[in-house]
């Protein structure tokens, strides 16, 4: 087992986008089973609630559609 699968999130807060589903939900799993406290968002809003219910407490979840603009 390496150092990096017994990482200690305990507590930590982190935001996960595209959480709703795939590789987003695997890693806000993930992320909660070693104890981080978790935001999941999605642009569908409601696919990333029933994300956070299915990971239970030390989850939520927002509908947010996140764009990167360049300014100047």
């Amino acid at each position: 087992m390496s150092s990096r699968s017994r990482l200690d999130l305990d507590g930590a807060g982190c935001l996960v986008t595209g959480a709703g589903q795939g590789i987003g939900l695997a890693t806000a799993r993930h992320l909660r089973a070693r104890g981080a406290r978790v935001a999941l968002l999605d642009v569908d809003g409601e696919r990333a609630s029933a994300a956070a219910t299915s990971l239970k407490n030390g989850a939520v979840a927002a509908g947010v559609d996140v764009q990167i603009q360049v300014l100047g």
